[in-house]
């Protein structure tokens, strides 16, 4: 079987892209989350110690731009040459994955915080 060749002029500079807006969206993802290296890849379990919370983690938005930056050349290039619509659709997905893990991350900050108002009713209820 014969791999399809990519139609598009530049095809090496628009996996570097993807792969470097890949990685810079998984930075910013376990930079928000406070994850260590081998949290990241699963030697380690996440300590529920750390009641710090996530709310209070900010994503940094100088890599999450990046990320964007990066994700958004590939399927730009696809999209001047003209490429086929399965081609554009390869090209962009890291962009998918960004916007999947940005998803992520805030509704781990809805829950948390809908636990935290729960917290704080359990303790007026008590304290009634």
């Amino acid at each position: 079987m014969r791999p399809i060749p990519s139609m598009i002029p530049v095809p090496e500079f628009a996996a570097m892209m993807s792969i470097i807006s890949i990685y810079t969206s998984i930075y910013t993802f376990a930079t928000a989350c406070q994850l260590t290296g081998l949290e990241i890849i699963g030697k380690k379990s996440t300590s529920l110690s750390r009641r710090d919370g996530i709310k209070k983690h900010q994503v940094n938005t100088l890599t999450t731009s990046l990320a964007v930056f990066s994700g958004v050349i590939s399927p730009c290039i696809a999209l001047w040459d003209m490429a086929s619509t399965i081609e554009i659709i390869f090209w962009s997905i890291p962009l998918f994955v960004l916007a999947l893990m940005m998803l992520g991350f805030r509704m781990m900050v809805q829950v948390e915080g809908k636990i935290d108002d729960l917290d704080k009713a359990r303790y007026k209820y008590k304290g009634a």
